[in-house]
Formats: C-alpha cells, structure tokens, sequence
C-alpha cells in the first residue's frame, strides 16, 4: 500500500503545480496525440461515406450540366431548323410551282444553305432537302427526291412529335464522318409538293460537351427511341441499348437521379438526366478504386497537418482563444440583436482594440437602421395610402357628362319622376365612390353602387342592354375592394354592343368559390380581339373614350389590398361575348 501511495503522489501535485495554461498545454498535448493516433482508424470510417458522396455528387453535376448542354445544343439545332421552315422565301424556292423558276429556287436554297453552313461550320455536316416537287431541281448533294420510302420511314414519327420533327440516331455518312440528323416537315397543304428538311450535326459536337469531366466518368447520350447518339466509349456510337454489355448496361433504365450498385465485385456509382425531348445522359464511374486511392492520399495528408496544427495550436490557444473568444461572441450577439431588428438591446465591448471600434461603429450602423427602418415603414404606409386614394378617386368624367345630359333631358320634358330617381342614383353611385372610409366595402354596398350606375346606364340606352344579377346571399356580408364591379361593367357595355343592334345580355355573378371571393361579369357581346385585350390588361385602352378606372386600374387596386395572388382573369371570343372573373380573398364584414 505504501508503494502505491509514492508512485501516485508526486503526479497530482506536479500538475496541481503549474499554471493554467501549462496545465492546459499538457492537457492538449496528450489529447492530441491520441487524436493523431486514432485518426487513420478513424477516418477509415467515418471519411469513406463523405468520400463516395462527394464523388457521387460530381458525377450528378457533371450529368446535370451536360444534359443541360446537350439541351441547349439541341434547342439550337430546332432553331435553325424553325428558322428554314418559317422562311416564307426558302418555302416558296423548295414549293415552287412554276418549271421556269426551277433554277432560280434551287440557287435560292443554294444561298441560304450555304449561309447557315459558313456560320455553324464546327457543328452542321450538311443540309438537305427531300421534296416530291417535280419542279424542284434535285442534284443529289443538297436537293433529292422523296421517295415512298422515305416518305413512309419518316411519316409515322413526324406525325406523332409536337413539333413535327425527328432525330435520326448517330451512323457513319458516305465520308466516313460519324454524325447524326434531324428531319422536319415543310409546312404546306399540297401533298404534291411535300417536303422534309434534314439537318446533318457532326457527332463530334455532343461529344465536345460530354468529353469535358474525369477520364474515368463512362458518359452515354441515349436518343429517345434507345440509340447512343453519343459516347466516351467510340465503340458504342450508333448501337442500341440492348448493344450496351458493359457496367453501364443496369442503369440504362434507372430514374432521374443517382444510384449505386456493385457489379463484379466493384462499387458502381451512376446519375442519369433527361432533356426535354427525352433524351438521356448516363454518367458511370467505378468508385472502389477511388475511394481507395483517396484514402491513402488523405491519410498522409491528414497526419502531417494534424502534427502541424498540434504545434501551432499550442503555442497559440492559451495566447488568444480565451480572450477572443469570448470578444467574439460579444460581438456575434451584438450582430444577432441587429439582424432580429431588435435595435433598442446593446451590449458594452470595453478597450480601443479592432473589436471595440468594429463594436462601435455597429451602434451607430444600428442607430442609423433603426431611424431607417422607421422611415420607410411610414412612407411605405402613407405611399400606399396615396396610391390607392388616387386609383380610387379616378371618376369617369364622360360617364357625368352623358348621365347630366340626361337628367336635363328630362327636366326639359317635365318627367320630373325620372329626373328624382335619376339623381337618387347618381347620388349613391357618388356617395359610394367619393367615400374615404377605407379601401374596401361589404358585398352588399358594392352592388348597391352598381346598381345605381346600371339604373343611369339604362336611362340612356333604353332597353338596348338586360343586365342580371345573381347574388350569391352568402356573399352579402362579405368584404370586397371598393368600386370593382362598375368598371367591368361599363367595359361590357363599351366592347360588347353589336354592330347588328341586338341586344346585350350582361350577367353579374357573385359566389364563392373553394377559399376566394369570384365577381364575375359576363356579356354575349361582340367580344374582344386578343390584340384589344393585350391593350386592355396594360391600361392602354379605357371604357368610354378614355376616361374611366380601366380593368387595369381594378387589378392595381385589388393587388395593393389583397396581394399578387389575386387580380383579374379576363376570357373573350370575338363574335361569343366576354367574361371577367374577379377574384379576391375571403374576408367578413367587420
């Protein structure tokens, strides 16, 4: 017992002895040193998955992009193609009808041939045109018939692609050149003179884009019927999937995405996209060796620089961590309370070292914010404010006019009936509008308005327009923006009124629908065309000869109040009528 107690004495008391930060360096130097020693088992573990994935996810970015290249390559080529077909003059030289113009239209497609090869030299082979047009002359470099073959092989797919137009998988031309084609049909009505363009792509252009990752990435570019359009692997281009037998082959029918499988022993990693045509991207690379190999590079790496930083940590962490440290997350707090907006709360950093000027110089930032923020909350308040007072007060000045004309009119011929019901209206058609008390009314008050300006609008057309109200009960008490429905009404009218003198037949509805308010006037009217209503939505054009809110206007109002998710959904037909959907949220009175 006595010799125990001699060898375990003199320990505690020589460490008791020192100094904190020796203790501490001590402390450190034993703890590092068992961190060293444990690290290569260590990291044998826990570094292997962190490896696999960063490899993995490479592979994922290096398909993603070059389906994104491929994508964009093959939008391009569509382009040129769209370019030729939408040519009104390349269609008439490949349509031409006239035998004495034959030589004319084939220098013609000569021309414009010749100026899309000189300016896409790297990428196009040739351009071809397959024509049953006997006046088209054909010299078999640029110009061939189109034969019952070809007709039938390329007829089929055409008439099954939305764009009218197929990709012919990649083969070797009459030069030895690997390329591929993509064929679209001429438009035209006469099947005598039916046409198919080809473009003829180098294969060596998709191969630029997918020969730019690691030597060891195996990257297919599969067409949507299952050719290899493209390869790292040459020996592929031109063959089907069912040609495929290498470790590719299990991950041609994989989903967008990455998996993993281990094929013959070794760890596969693969990432597959698709462009929009469906087209298909599929990256492989062996990950055993890699992983491997990694390790053992890391493993050295990470025991020199965990010996380095031992030492430099050392000497430095009782010198500075303490005291820094603790500045640091002074100043970290101080930065959290500016970033929640909670400007009123500070914290105090003693001394004229950087910490303290930097601490400083955020409470006047933060004073300075404070005022700021206080600024713009107030005049974003009153800004829209005044927008929307100034949407709202916008009267329609020719509408008074007409309505004082008529009420004139009537006192001039003594129907002093009609004049007091024509003022009742036009006094609550104004009360409402002029109104300041807020930006919205109930439901109920909104037809009230309309129906005001629906009583002085048949004064003046008589009995040329039948408007019907269907309201919706339970949307009485319900909140709305102010002066929405009038508007679209006086659109109606204004767009709608046939030239043949039928009458007009205008519906205003009120319901609701799911979790929104829908006001929808509907016309059987004359309707609008798309160009007038392209006009309509910007504001360009206005009812009544330019005055008026606008639809426009209406769809500013309700987005100020209720937010971009609501507004306005507009749908005419010229000669069928107009409908106009308002929508709004739902929102009770009071």
């Amino acid at each position: 017992m006595n010799v125990r107690t001699k060898l375990l004495a003199p320990s505690p008391t020589l460490l008791g002895n020192l100094k904190f930060r020796w203790q501490l360096l001590i402390s450190f130097l034993f703890i590092s040193l068992a961190i060293i020693a444990l690290t290569d088992a260590a990291y044998q573990v826990s570094m292997r998955g962190r490896i696999l994935q960063q490899n993995t996810e490479t592979l994922d970015y290096v398909v993603e992009q070059t389906t994104h290249n491929i994508e964009t390559r093959l939008q391009y080529y569509k382009r040129l193609s769209l370019f030729l077909t939408s040519d009104q003059s390349f269609l008439r030289s490949v349509q031409n009808e006239d035998p004495a113009a034959r030589q004319t239209g084939f220098q013609s497609i000569q021309s414009d041939f010749s100026a899309l090869m000189s300016s896409n030299v790297a990428s196009l082979a040739n351009l071809m045109v397959y024509s049953a047009n006997p006046n088209l002359v054909k010299d078999g470099k640029i110009t061939f018939g189109l034969d019952e073959r070809t007709r039938r092989e390329m007829d089929g797919p055409l008439r099954l692609d939305a764009d009218n137009s197929i990709w012919r998988p990649t083969w070797k031309d009459d030069r030895g050149q690997k390329v591929f084609s993509l064929f679209s049909r001429l438009p035209g009505s006469d099947p005598s003179v039916e046409s198919l363009l080809e473009l003829r792509i180098y294969e060596t252009d998709l191969f630029g884009l997918i020969s730019k990752g690691s030597p060891s990435y195996r990257i297919y570019v599969l067409s949507d019927g299952g050719g290899v359009m493209s390869s790292t692997d040459r020996t592929l281009l031109g063959k089907s999937v069912g040609d495929l037998s290498g470790p590719e082959r299990p991950f041609v029918q994989m989903k967008d995405g990455v998996e993993h499988r281990t094929i013959g022993g070794v760890l596969y990693a693969a990432a597959k996209g698709t462009t929009d045509n469906g087209w298909s991207v599929i990256g492989v690379v062996g990950l055993s060796g890699l992983i491997e190999q990694e390790l053992r590079d890391v493993n050295r790496s990470i025991l020199l620089f965990s010996l380095v930083a031992v030492v430099l940590a050392l000497l430095l962490t009782l010198f500075f961590s303490s005291r820094l440290n603790r500045r640091m997350m002074l100043l970290n707090k101080k930065i959290q309370y500016i970033r929640l907006g909670e400007f009123d709360r500070d914290i105090v950093i003693p001394g004229k070292d950087e910490f303290s000027m930097l601490s400083k110089a955020m409470d006047a930032t933060r004073t300075n914010l404070k005022l700021l923020v206080s600024e713009i909350k107030e005049e974003a308040e009153q800004r829209q404010k005044a927008e929307m007072n100034a949407l709202r007060s916008q009267i329609n000045a020719h509408f008074i006019f007409n309505t004082l004309s008529g009420i004139r009119r009537m006192v001039t011929n003594r129907e002093m009936e009609g004049v007091k019901e024509a003022i009742d209206a036009l006094a609550t058609f104004f009360r409402i509008s002029l109104s300041d008390k807020g930006d919205s009314i109930t439901v109920a008050r909104e037809i009230e308005h309309l129906t005001s300006y629906i009583d002085l609008q048949k004064r003046r057309y008589d009995d040329d327009i039948l408007i019907d109200l269907e309201v919706r009960e339970e949307t009485l008490g319900l909140r709305t923006v102010r002066l929405v429905l009038q508007p679209m009404v006086e659109n109606a009218i204004f767009h709608g009124r046939r030239s043949d003198g039928r009458k007009l037949r205008i519906t205003v509805r009120t319901e609701i629908r799911g979790d929104r308010l829908a006001m929808e006037v509907e016309d059987d009217g004359a309707g609008i065309p798309p160009e007038r209503l392209a006009d309509i939505r910007r504001g360009e054009i206005r009812s009544e000869r330019g005055g008026g809110y606008g639809i426009a206007n209406v769809e500013r109002r309700i987005r100020l109040v209720a937010g971009d998710p609501y507004g306005i959904e507009m749908d005419s037909q010229e000669g069928r009528g107009t409908r106009m959907t308002i929508w709004q949220p739902l929102r009770s009175d009071g």
